[in-house]
């Protein structure tokens, strides 16, 4: 689609529901919760209470590690989907009490169920977490080697039942998944009535997505720091009852020692209900609570036709947080905080690696001396949040303004592989980007708009900032910095706002749909642009392809091309 296919500015902004739902929806306000953070007041707690709670902590973490490294082996994976993991436990339980039963009597304490001393009743809810987790893992690994097979010559050449038997493979952490990755050949399911033809190799297809599950896999999750404890109710805590209408709630929670509870009060206003999560950060504890996020929709949406939605395409950025398809920023300040976290972080890093240097040529008291007053952590870590926090106070002023400026039914995004590839780029660059905040960006984005009852739809980004939006032409050298000027027609416009008003073109585009390759998007437009030439008898540019590194490996290969 071009803008002269348009006779408005809103008829631009109107898509068709029909094809919106071609692209990745994010999750609705009906899925969404508000994770609400309280504070307890340790100045109540007695040294014997905080010490209980640290060893609450200690044991859970200990069995959701022991959890894990279980999960890790082909013998109990399974387990992780749905609700298996209390057929989990119930093996656990019994492959313990056969264990129990061969150990003489004196020795049967040393080997118990839960480590760390732990309850039953923290255990159980432990093998939930750590299940639950890998769950998500391998629902992540899924989405992302389906994302690597579209990409390949070899699927395009499957016919529709063979595309949808991979489909089935990798569309849940069910048996046919384990059974794929074990070796077997699950048996095809039931095709719907529009898909028509068998599965010809079931086995070779097998093998396909078997070698890219694992090559995606190689790296299995781990459980770091014992910082944070799931609490159930009536059974991980118990609320107490107020002495008086003002005095603050209060809990009682569970410990390793059976019919001893710590009673605390928590800072703050509202009912404690639900499942809880315990969190210790430094020498303070917080209750993280979920509650149901409640919409507030948008005023004064602009009205679309029936069967339309009023769209507003916006184009992440790094010196802003977005531009919108009319050229507006918002959160303009943003690359220069993420530019002084990353100077500071590179000079901390550079005057640490110069201590340890002198730490690892000094006698034992002048060790002591600097691990004691130049290594520590507190100070640098108070600071690094303090920026963090600035960042992302930063972020939420941005879509404030974005959502009260802009209200619209759909709100249009790009989308971008899982990973980036940074080979050709600078070590300051590098960190830059690792350091960038994209992911909290794109979380904050999706919990604000189900928040004020819109919706958030990605849409491929590929070529959105090379591409011109009036004749369609592609290349890579129209876009210097922040301005865009195309080599066919001559036309000029802000960079991003540029790339954003093509994200919402995408949008139209019948032929652009989720799931393309970099070089189907590519003829797409290419076929467009040579369209145009024919209809203004000129002759059409050739095309330039990018050759470095960074562009064949990390751009093309995953679909980050903007």
């Amino acid at each position: 689609m071009l803008c002269e296919s348009f006779t408005s500015w809103r008829r631009l902004h109107a898509v068709k529901d029909c094809r919106l739902k071609r692209f990745k929806h994010a999750p609705a306000a009906q899925n969404q919760v508000r994770t609400i953070i309280r504070e307890i007041d340790a100045s109540a707690l007695a040294p014997e209470d905080i010490r209980l709670l640290d060893d609450l902590l200690d044991g859970y973490g200990a069995n959701v590690r022991h959890i894990m490294d279980l999960l890790k082996t082909r013998r109990y994976r399974r387990f992780c989907h749905g609700n298996l993991y209390q057929e989990f436990r119930k093996t656990l339980r019994a492959e313990h009490r056969a264990m129990q039963e061969k150990l003489p009597e004196e020795e049967r304490a040393a080997h118990p169920l839960a480590l760390g001393g732990m309850q039953g009743k923290v255990w159980k809810v432990s093998v939930e977490y750590a299940c639950a987790l890998y769950d998500r893992y391998w629902r992540g690994i899924q989405v992302r080697a389906l994302q690597e097979l579209r990409r390949k010559p070899f699927y395009q050449a499957l016919t529709r039942a063979e595309q949808y038997y991979v489909a089935c493979l990798l569309k849940s952490t069910g048996g046919m998944f384990f059974d794929m990755l074990d070796g077997r050949v699950p048996k095809p399911p039931a095709f719907p009535k529009s898909i028509q033809g068998s599965v010809a190799h079931a086995g070779a297809l097998c093998a396909k997505v078997r070698a890219t599950v694992r090559k995606l896999s190689r790296h299995l999750p781990v459980h770091g720091q014992n910082r944070s404890c799931v609490l159930a109710p009536r059974e991980g805590y118990h609320p107490l009852r107020k002495s008086a209408p003002g005095d603050a709630d209060g809990i009682s929670i569970i410990t390793a020692i059976p019919r001893r509870t710590v009673k605390v009060r928590v800072k703050g206003r509202g009912p404690i209900k639900k499942t809880i999560v315990l969190v210790r950060d430094g020498d303070r504890f917080f209750l993280h609570l979920s509650v149901p996020l409640k919409v507030k929709p948008l005023e004064k949406v602009p009205s679309a036709p029936a069967g339309y939605s009023h769209c507003t395409a916006l184009d992440m950025g790094f010196t802003e947080v977005f531009t919108d398809d009319g050229g507006r920023q918002y959160g303009g300040g943003l690359g220069v905080l993420l530019t002084r976290m990353a100077r500071e972080l590179d000079d901390h890093c550079r005057k640490r690696r110069a201590l340890w240097a002198a730490y690892r040529k000094a006698g034992p008291r002048k060790r002591q001396r600097l691990l004691k007053f130049n290594l520590g952590k507190k100070r640098w870590e108070s600071r690094r949040e303090r920026a963090r926090r600035e960042v992302e106070n930063l972020i939420n002023r941005a879509l404030n303004h974005l959502l009260a400026s802009r209200p619209s039914d759909v709100y249009l995004v790009e989308q971008f592989a899982e990973s980036f590839d940074y080979s050709g780029m600078s070590r300051e660059v590098r960190r830059r980007l690792s350091g960038w905040m994209r992911g909290v960006i794109a979380d904050r984005l999706a919990f604000k708009v189900a928040e004020r009852g819109a919706r958030l739809v990605y849409v491929p980004a590929n070529y959105t900032s090379q591409r011109c939006p009036v004749c369609s032409f592609v290349r890579r050298d129209q876009r210097s910095g922040d301005r865009f000027h195309c080599k066919h027609c001559g036309h000029k416009a802000q960079a991003d706002g540029n790339a954003a008003l093509n994200l919402l073109l995408a949008a139209h585009e019948p032929k652009i749909k989720r799931g393309m390759t970099c070089a189907q998007v590519d003829t797409v437009y290419r076929t467009e642009y040579e369209k145009k030439c024919r209809t203004e008898g000129k002759t059409p540019l050739p095309r330039r392809f990018r050759t470095s590194k960074r562009s064949a490996k990390g751009m093309c290969q995953k679909g980050n091309v903007k």
